[in-house]
């Protein structure tokens, strides 16, 4: 049998730390712009590819 491939992964962010109590965590976006976040619902983190659903995101500050 043939091993299936990897899929591929894209890095569109780096989690800097927790954000209040309500499970919200604060991301450094490696994109240029907040907008290519919209319409993304499950990201995947870490190299163990943990999957996670998007419930809402917003932009902070510069952050």
């Amino acid at each position: 049998m043939d091993k299936q491939p990897e899929p591929d992964f894209l890095a569109i962010g780096r989690v800097l730390r927790p954000h209040g109590v309500l499970g919200e965590i604060r991301v450094e976006m490696l994109a240029d712009a907040p907008d290519r976040w919209v319409g993304i619902k499950t990201v995947f983190l870490g190299s163990q590819h943990h999957q996670l659903e998007i419930v809402s995101f917003r932009q902070h500050m510069k952050v």
